[in-house]
């Protein structure tokens, strides 16, 4: 332990690998009728792939003693300079911020190519299957990723609530033990209510700048996504069919709109994606027939044949054809000429 600011190395892991930091809050009784014994405090942790140090804990001797003593530069809060006040950070960049860093095509992104043809595979398929398949245990099925193990290093809680200023910063400084396993930059991942704190620590304390990466967790960027494409979708009608069709009631619509039901949302934009492919796919291969029937015959044989046999083999054939330039040479041609005779592609595509 570093007797200066309480910070703790976790003795599971290892050298040579990637450290990554996440920081939440712990809420207990929050809702107590006088307020009294609730328990506010924030967890961090430190996370690597692969196993944990070998032996670690092999030569340590239990103590006799009956209680924890916890030295008290663990308890302390490492506050925040005098002149930093929350709210009024401006954003710092060492450089310019280039527009075309957001807007790559997506030609020139190899592993977005490999997800459209992944996810139109998925959308074709299921069109002939019987039970269909849902999304989750297509890719269960035909995903050949086997990440390893991780490793957690759990640390010292800080009695504090997250969303303070100073257990923010307690925490940041308490994760620079990656300067001792020789890694530069500290990432930091968490939620949505702490994200915008610690992106203001980043900007106004100077030794923060060159190391601290703050991140948003999935989760909430994945909720902040549906916010979007609620407020895309808004006034399109789309919302009164979910009611409608008894897949969504009111009040759940109202807060799939605003991204703030992860699970149900995505449900329903899974639904809604595989209902619109259901109607598209017809009239594409009607488009083949006139335009590349050559094409069109692949793609209904290669369909069939991966339906009836279910053989991972057959599958890939399929990928592979989804995954030509010709393929998608040609839904492009069909989306674009279904564009001009149909303004209402233009929204939904």
């Amino acid at each position: 332990m570093n007797t200066e600011n309480g910070t703790v190395i976790p003795v599971n892991l290892a050298e040579g690998r990637f450290i990554h930091f996440t920081a939440d809050n712990i809420d207990i009784n929050e809702g107590t009728l006088d307020g009294q014994n609730t328990f506010h405090a924030t967890q961090y942790a430190a996370w690597q792939r692969g196993p944990e140090s070998v032996g670690v804990l092999q030569n340590i001797t239990p103590t006799k003693r009956a209680t924890l003593k916890v030295p008290d530069e663990m308890n302390a809060i490492l506050h925040v300079p005098a002149y930093i006040r929350e709210g009024t950070a401006e954003p710092q960049f060492k450089e310019d911020v280039k527009e075309e860093w957001f807007k790559q095509p997506i030609h020139d992104c190899p592993s977005a190519l490999k997800a459209v043809a992944m996810d139109t595979t998925f959308f074709l398929k299921r069109q002939n299957e019987d039970p269909k398949s849902g999304w989750t245990s297509f890719n269960e099925k035909h995903s050949k990723t086997d990440p390893e193990v991780s490793t957690v290093g759990y640390m010292p809680i800080i009695l504090a609530p997250a969303h303070d200023v100073n257990t923010l910063n307690t925490v940041v400084q308490r994760i620079q033990v990656a300067e001792s396993f020789k890694q530069k930059h500290v990432v930091l991942t968490v939620d949505q209510a702490l994200f915008p704190l610690l992106m203001e620590l980043k900007w106004v304390v100077p030794e923060y700048q060159d190391c601290l990466i703050p991140r948003l967790g999935g989760l909430h960027t994945s909720m902040n996504f549906l916010k979007v494409l609620g407020q895309h979708i808004q006034d399109s009608g789309l919302p009164t069919i979910w009611m409608e069709s008894g897949i969504l009631g009111p009040q759940t619509v109202e807060r799939t709109l605003a991204g703030k039901d992860y699970n149900k949302g995505t449900r329903v934009h899974k639904i809604t994606l595989q209902a619109m492919w259901q109607l598209l796919l017809p009239k594409l291969l009607v488009y083949l027939e006139e335009k590349d029937n050559e094409l069109r015959q692949e793609l209904r044989q290669s369909l069939e044949k991966s339906v009836q046999s279910n053989k991972e083999e057959d599958f890939l054939k399929l990928l592979d054809l989804v995954s030509s330039d010709k393929f998608r040479t040609a839904l492009h041609s069909f989306i674009t000429f279904k564009k001009e005779k149909n303004p209402n592609l233009e929204y939904w595509w």
